[in-house]
């Protein structure tokens, strides 16, 4: 998933890659500054596409809307050796 930060530079990261969670700053700076994320996985698993929320307010409202926001089929992060 790409990112952009508010300085106009890329930022790509992947929440399951270890590399992302060896410095994690720039993806908590992306995050940061926009208010949702989406995140593609690759084509051998369309169906595992995922957003994420970053901000507060956010997460406070979907924790509070079970209907609209749900995990029922499953998480789709697979962390394997993270």
């Amino acid at each position: 998933m790409a990112a952009v930060l508010s300085q106009g530079s890329p930022v790509r990261f992947e929440l399951a890659d270890a590399s992302t969670w060896a410095d994690p700053w720039p993806m908590y700076r992306s995050l940061r500054d926009d208010m949702v994320h989406g995140v593609v996985v690759p084509q051998d698993k369309p169906d595992h596409d995922y957003y994420v929320l970053s901000r507060h307010a956010d997460i406070w409202a979907a924790a509070r809307d079970h209907e609209t926001f749900s995990s029922a089929l499953g998480l789709t992060v697979n962390y394997g050796e993270l």
